[in-house]
């Protein structure tokens, strides 16, 4: 199935969390990601939890340093 991963298409196989998705992308979780599915904040404690659907939207936000 087709989900969009910070506006960009990823096919993913049905039945994968949020967890698992990101997992497979490389991205660790870590104190300085926030994470909106459909416009909706999601809790890291959540994201094991949830199963993806077709055209879900993901939208990954991390913070970094700097000046």
């Amino acid at each position: 199935m087709t989900i969009f991963f910070n506006d960009q298409p990823v096919l993913v196989e049905s039945g994968c969390t949020l967890a698992g998705f990101l997992q497979t992308q490389g991205i660790k979780e870590r104190g300085s990601l926030a994470l909106a599915l459909n416009n909706q904040v999601v809790p890291k404690e959540k994201w094991k939890d949830i199963c993806l659907r077709e055209n879900d939207k993901i939208l990954l936000i991390g913070a970094s340093y700097g000046g």
